[in-house]
């Protein structure tokens, strides 16, 4: 017996164990099988996990086929867990959700829904077939298609999925990445004796412990009689518990939300920007809400009659209707959309131009109110939305005022939840006990052993079944007070957050927003009552995914872990019936305990029947967490702290630091003062402002701490306390601190200069030390006054640091500025500048022809309009161009508010062609940009009109929102051109030449503006020289061939070197590749003679 009874204490002292630990580690890292849930595996001999409740896994792949013309096909099967489970949810392929034609219904072949976006490109792409884990299932009709699944491989008992998915580059780049969401194995219900699925945690441990196949297969002798006290903690376990309730004002209609920008990111679009307006509409009916516009509308539909509803978006551009559970909230629904932008899909109308119309249908229970979310977005151009819906059967109807509330002003009611439930996925491959043990977690259980019958108790409220006083203490009692490492004025459980993407969370008791609870567990109360002494314990509940269930298990923890009297007994034989987790009542005068309550954690029965035991104390107010008005503890004794120590000071500060490989990232450091001589360590925690949960940054003697990397544009709370040499710790000194080093521009540019080398610009400047430096710019105007660098263009887009030089050609008379960029895409401050004329350049380099466009720009303009001989990006018409009557006026007169274009093309009026192939530069001899701006429109001007200031279209800017970018494509036959590459300063070898220049504006209220706009095409000027060369005595004369021609007849010099009194020389056939030279003496006959020439021309042809 005492055998069985030490080991029934080890089990009851392990739960103990769980249930209040010595946390050594502050923080600590997502456990490895729980990481590993959602990951896939490939494997024929993996253990097969049990899926308990509702969770999300990956697969393991045990069958992997391509087969098909050029392998079109992949066949897989990927196993989920033990079977037979209730239903397969939803399949999530890379990250993303698959829509199906229906349900995956058990051994159905299912196909992509058409209007799925991801996975169906003119056909589907998936077939699916779901298989439960029956016994008897057969083999999947969609693996036998392929070489070697066969009819004998059925995987009987195991749930999995048969897939073949049709090759697409555009879908799928390797292996498909699976995770299903799935409700799991159907179990054993002794209160009904049905085999069914539930997540009631006593049933699922019941199950695991009698299966023979993946658990303990305890036979049913080893469970009392009709499985009692497991129908016992079924029947607590299944409670249903309202975790707040609160009134609710109904307003008809749904809320609307308008904002600027179009949602195509939604779910995240309309978490990053501002409203512009909100109401309450009883109708959806939206015509032309300009560029660039997006709503949401929320609320409620309450179902008028149990049937099937169908709901639909008629749209320009794209439009999502969302319905989520009965009595779900609208915040719980926006947050699964958050996690999935495909959860509770009912109309998929997203990303469609044109007005296009689509439905949905979803079955909804009388009574029952349905959180709506409904989403549109107009793109560009003509816009449109109308909402609709209608019962089965009926008629399409808009009206909102009736069965539509828009729940603002309301404090949603959450639903009840489940006392104690299990969504567990339980690793087959570990040992049973340690299974059990997590199965134990989610409800606080005690699992006990006793004359060979298995029971289970749930701890909780209730009454003494015996009472203890000193008559029946046999010798004296062992009285153990609070340990302060099991006693906690916080406590952070870590659970499995469906909405999350099925990742671990955290959940905290009390909570940061603390007003809800009573002062006695509010945390500066307790704080004030540990000598504002942080006591912070971790716990982890994996087969936990309802933050109000963990929330709930962190509060039992720490009210218990406030009153954890302890006390050992020898007791006479008549307490021999006593059982693990019973409660006693203790009236003993020597302890000063009168109908003291205190729970059985241990017993052992002695060889002269007096029983020993060990007692923890119970207070009905450790488990009565939802009751506002809780029993009050029964005060324990505290003795005062008899040491104190001073709180240290700390300044904040951040800076950019480079790791070893190059990269760059942010630190946040921590400078600590302290005036206590007895301080041995600082304790210093940080979190992100908006958490709840502080992290251990470090834990030492040094005086400055660093934590990096840290995110920029985030505000940090930290906190530092001292420590003295015997652990008494001080009160926390807290500190705030926003990270912004990265946001900081970088430093100007010093020492620009510029070198003329022949036809070359030898650009030079100091390095700019900014860790976060990216690459420096350089830009060009031919307005040599220019002092905006807005109105230039781009010369040189990137100079990659540790550069501190560039050689470009020579482009022409104008001012070059040079501005830092940071990784940030942030420039610095001021610009440096230098000006450049063509005098400098000397006689290296000839114009042969000058392309001028300004000021009639008689080109090609697309999106681009020329007004008052600018050029500029399209826009409404201003108010001084307008004709036709005052009152037909449509749009604003003067441009802006969305209507500048985004970029736009000029092609220049003609092409040049140099008749051959040659080398060229490009001078920019006029190219002067500006920035207009129309923020200050005609319509939206106060006041009188005699007092408007300035234009009423607008003004110049000093913007870099805009650009003017030269363009050119070049032939080398005058036909066929290349396309147009942005123009860089450089040599071109070609023909025939083109040029583009197109604008282009991030704000669509600005416009770039092009007042002059000229190029010259020039050839480098080139000598040809040669000497010593022999005329010879043919009458023919000598002809010269210049290693390259020219593109021009050069200028030509010949000196001869042995003349003879008369002797002359004549030159014909003077050409671009040749000349010919003939000597002749006084008498006109041909002679020899040894000359020199020289050829000075432009051009080299190719």
């Amino acid at each position: 017996m005492g055998g069985i009874v030490e080991a029934i204490v080890n089990v009851v002292t392990s739960f103990i164990g769980w249930l209040i630990p010595i946390p050594d580690i502050p923080e600590f890292d997502t456990p490895e099988e729980e990481r590993g849930v959602l990951i896939n595996k490939q494997s024929n001999n993996a253990q097969i996990p049990i899926v308990y409740g509702r969770r999300q896994v990956g697969i393991t792949r045990v069958f992997v086929e391509s087969s098909g013309t050029d392998n079109q096909y992949l066949y897989m099967a990927g196993v989920l867990c033990e079977g037979e489970i209730d239903e397969v949810e939803q399949v999530f392929i890379d990250d993303k959700r698959v829509f199906f034609e229906d349900a995956l219904d058990h051994g159905v072949v299912r196909e992509v829904n058409a209007s799925d976006e991801n996975f169906y490109k003119d056909s589907s792409h998936i077939q699916v077939q779901a298989f439960n884990g029956t016994d008897t299932q057969v083999a999947s009709s969609i693996l036998t298609n392929s070489t070697n699944w066969t009819s004998n491989h059925k995987l009987s008992g195991v749930a999995y999925l048969a897939f073949r998915f049709k090759w697409n580059q555009d879908i799928f780049s390797s292996i498909p990445q699976v995770r299903v969401t799935l409700k799991g194995k159907k179990i054993f219900d002794p209160r009904d004796s049905a085999t069914k699925y539930t997540p009631n945690s006593a049933l699922v441990l019941l199950d695991y412990l009698r299966n023979n196949r993946y658990g303990k297969g305890l036979p049913d002798s080893a469970f009392e009689s009709d499985f009692a006290s497991f129908k016992t903690s079924a029947n607590d376990a299944d409670t249903l518990i309202q975790p707040r309730t609160t009134s609710v004002t109904e307003v008809a209609g749904l809320y609307r939300e308008n904002y600027n920008g179009y949602f195509g990111d939604y779910p995240s679009y309309f978490t990053n920007r501002s409203i512009i307006s909100t109401g309450t509409t009883t109708s959806i009916t939206v015509s032309n809400p300009g560029n660039f516009k997006s709503h949401k509308y929320s609320g409620y539909f309450t179902a008028p009659s149990s049937a099937s509803f169908t709901f639909k978006t008629e749209s320009d551009d794209g439009s999502a209707v969302y319905i989520g559970d009965a009595n779900q909230t609208v915040d719980n629904l926006s947050k699964q959309i958050e996690a999935n932008r495909g959860t509770k899909l009912v109309v998929n109308n997203f990303g469609l131009h044109g007005n296009t119309g689509r439905e949905g249908s979803k079955t909804l229970v009388s009574g029952s109110a349905y959180p709506i979310i409904i989403v549109y977005g107009d793109n560009a151009g003509v816009g449109n939305l109308n909402f609709l819906w209608k019962v089965s059967g009926g008629s399409f109807s808009s009206d909102l005022s009736s069965n539509f509330t828009n729940g603002k002003g309301v404090t949603d009611v959450i639903p009840a939840i489940i006392k104690f439930e299990s969504n567990a996925v339980v690793d087959t491959s570990q040992k049973v006990i340690e299974n059990v043990k997590r199965l134990l977690n989610p409800m606080r259980s005690l699992f006990t052993y006793n004359n060979g019958v298995y029971k289970l108790k749930i701890e909780g409220t209730g009454s003494s079944v015996k009472t203890i006083t000193s008559d029946h203490v046999v010798g004296g009692a062992k009285v153990l007070g609070e340990r302060k490492n099991n006693k906690f004025n916080r406590v952070i459980g870590t659970y499995v957050n469906p909405y999350k993407n099925w990742q671990n969370d955290t959940v905290s008791f009390p909570p940061a927003d603390d007003s809800n609870v009573i002062t006695e567990f509010k945390h500066a109360t307790m704080l004030s009552a540990d000598n504002d002494t942080l006591l912070e314990g971790n716990f982890e509940f994996p087969n936990v995914t309802n933050t109000y269930n963990a929330e709930a298990l962190c509060e039992v923890i720490l009210r218990r872990s406030r009153n954890q009297l302890q006390i050992q007994l020898t007791l006479t034989s008549e307490f021999l019936e006593l059982e693990i987790g019973d409660i006693v009542a203790i009236t003993y005068a020597s302890g000063g305990f009168n109908a003291k309550p205190f729970r059985v954690l241990g017993i052992e029965i002695n060889e002269d029947l007096t029983v020993n035991v060990q007692l923890f104390e119970h207070q009905d107010n450790f488990y009565d967490f939802n009751t506002k008005n809780p029993i009050p503890t029964i005060p324990d004794t505290t003795l005062p702290n008899p040491n104190s120590i001073q709180a240290p000071a700390i300044s904040l500060s951040d800076e950019l630091f480079e790791l070893f490989d190059g990269s760059v990232v942010s630190k946040l450091i921590v400078n600590i003062t302290s005036t206590d001589a007895f301080t041995d360590q600082f304790e210093v925690e940080y979190k992100e402002s908006t958490s709840s949960s502080y992290r251990l940054m470090r834990r030492g003697s040094n005086s400055i701490v660093e934590k990096y990397p840290v995110k920029e544009g985030v505000i940090y709370d930290v906190r530092c306390r001292a420590i003295n040499a015997v652990g008494v710790k001080s009160t926390y000194t807290t500190g705030q601190h926003e990270v912004n080093s990265a946001f900081a521009p970088p430093d100007n540019v010093t020492n620009y200069s510029i070198d003329v080398v022949g036809d070359k610009l030898y650009h030079s400047f100091d390095a700019v030390t900014n860790l976060d430096l990216d690459f420096y710019e350089i830009r060009f105007t031919s307005n040599t006054s220019e002092t905006a660098y807005a109105n230039t263009t781009v010369l040189v887009p990137r100079i990659g640091r540790p550069a501190t030089s560039v050689t470009t050609p020579f482009v022409g008379t104008g001012k070059y500025f040079i501005k830092a960029v940071d990784k940030f895409g942030i420039r610095s401050t001021d610009f440096a500048s230098q000006v450049i004329s063509a005098q400098v350049v000397g006689d290296k380099i000839e114009s042969v022809q000058t392309l001028t466009e300004h000021s009639a720009f008689t080109g090609t303009k697309s999106n681009v309009v020329a007004v008052s001989n600018n050029l500029q990006l399209d826009t409404s018409i201003n108010f001084d161009s307008h004709t036709g009557n005052f009152d037909d006026g449509l749009g604003f007169f003067d441009g802006g508010s969305g209507a500048i274009v985004s970029s736009g093309t000029y092609d220049f009026a003609n092409a040049f062609d140099f008749n051959s192939v040659l080398k060229f530069n490009v001078l920019l001899s006029s190219f002067i940009v500006n920035n207009i701006n129309f923020v200050n429109n005609f319509d939206s001007a106060s006041g009188n009109f005699d007092a408007r200031q300035g234009l009423f279209d607008g003004g110049s800017n000093a913007s870099i929102d805009t650009n003017a970018i030269l363009q050119i494509s070049t032939s080398q036959d005058a036909s066929t051109y290349t396309s147009f590459q942005d123009f860089k300063a450089g040599d071109f070898v070609a023909r025939a030449v083109k040029f583009r220049l197109k604008l282009t504006s991030s704000n669509t209220q600005e416009s770039p503006q092009v007042s002059a706009l000229a190029l010259k095409l020039s050839l480098p000027i080139r000598t040809e020289k040669g000497s010593n060369i022999s005329s010879t005595t043919s009458t023919s004369g000598k002809t010269i061939t210049f290693g390259s021609e020219y593109y021009q007849t050069p200028s030509l010099t010949v000196i001869g070197q042995n003349m003879a009194t008369g002797d002359f020389f004549t030159i014909t056939s003077k050409g671009t590749a040749s000349f010919v030279v003939e000597f002749f003496n006084s008498s006109g006959s041909t002679v020899d003679r040894t000359f020199d020439y020289q050829a000075i021309g432009i051009g080299q042809k190719q």
